[in-house]
């Protein structure tokens, strides 16, 4: 979360110190020289094309949002309705050919306010759907956890629940287009469930101002437990992905940075869409640092990344990520 923060000061010293003490600045150098891999998962560097939103027909866009409860906890109606219409527009207008939503929240009652499954699926035309129904709500009426919405068939899904204590699971599903049958994985892993207080203690760091000793222990403490928590997750995780044999695409909600544990277990030699294409650091949550990228979307090698677009809008925390990849042909003899 702070290593961009420390790089920066690692080279501004490293500049200062180049002319002051030439010997002590070689200790910077190092320092920077040694985060260059971490540099390299965190940065893309990749400018001057636009996004094409007319791709070829075997193309698949997939689309990845932590949709935040679709504002289940904001201050008024008003305020929900009208985030959630922000949402549910951009959806449209993306039209995507899957979109895999985490902390997605839906009445499973047909006919029953906030009926969100209905809005996506009739409404703007994705008529298979896959949802893990994780968190019951109001007598299981109501329900959250992660969702995948398809425009083409669904042949075959499956879901794969975390370890107690935690309510979550993996989802896969198998989707058909044209010819092809392509592997479809989303799961939203543990967070460090920082509240109003750590978010404040946060701010006052940000501005220098002096944080208590209470509010710095309780952010230490979450960030331990959900390290540890995570972990677990990511072991299953990495042992379904390992599993399938088809061309797939994983894109979830990781709550880690791209130097953490999750990230390298789960990347292992995939491809980072936003690192194939993108450009700049790819920050997908709105709040804490300018640098957070937690929401990934990761491609098997049968894949070739095309283009990938992040989708900053209103109505949740995190901003979208949008991808486009193609099976890669096979050659004659292969």
């Amino acid at each position: 979360m702070f290593f961009p923060v420390l790089l920066c000061c690692c080279l501004l010293y490293f500049i200062v110190w180049l002319f002051i003490r030439p010997k002590q600045s070689l200790v910077f150098a190092i320092a920077v020289l040694l985060s260059i891999p971490a540099v390299l998962k965190s940065v893309a560097l990749h400018t001057g094309t636009a996004f094409n939103n007319n791709p070829p027909a075997n193309n698949i866009r997939v689309l990845t949002w932590n949709v935040g409860l679709l504002n289940l906890t904001a201050r008024t109606t008003t305020i929900a309705e009208a985030n959630n219409a922000a949402m549910l527009n951009k959806l449209k207008i993306l039209n995507p050919d899957v979109v895999c939503l985490q902390e997605f929240f839906t009445a499973v009652v047909p006919g029953t306010q906030y009926d969100f499954i209905d809005s996506i699926s009739r409404t703007l035309g994705y008529p298979y759907y896959y949802f893990s129904q994780d968190i019951p709500y109001f007598g299981e009426q109501y329900f959250s956890g992660n969702i995948i919405f398809s425009k083409h068939k669904i042949i075959d899904s499956n879901r794969t629940v975390f370890a107690n204590p935690y309510l979550g699971a993996l989802l896969k599903t198998s989707i058909v287009k044209g010819t092809d049958t392509v592997d479809i994985f989303t799961s939203r892993l543990r967070s460090v469930n920082f509240g109003h207080h750590e978010y404040e203690t946060i701010d006052k760091m940000k501005k220098g101002s002096d944080a208590n000793l209470k509010g710095t222990a309780s952010i230490l403490k979450k960030l331990r437990t959900g390290y540890q928590d995570r972990n677990s997750q990511v072991q299953m995780i990495a042992a379904e992905l390992d599993k399938t044999d088809r061309p797939f695409v994983f894109a979830a909600d990781f709550n880690d940075v791209p130097t953490g544990y999750a990230y390298a277990k789960l990347k292992n030699g995939r491809q980072d869409v936003w690192l194939q294409k993108g450009n700049g650091m790819g920050r997908t949550f709105k709040y804490i640092s300018p640098t957070l990228r937690i929401d990934y979307i990761f491609a098997s090698k049968q894949f070739e990344v095309n283009q990938v677009r992040r989708i900053i809008s209103a109505g949740s925390d995190h901003y979208a990520l949008m991808a486009d990849v193609v099976l890669k042909k096979i050659k004659p003899g292969r």
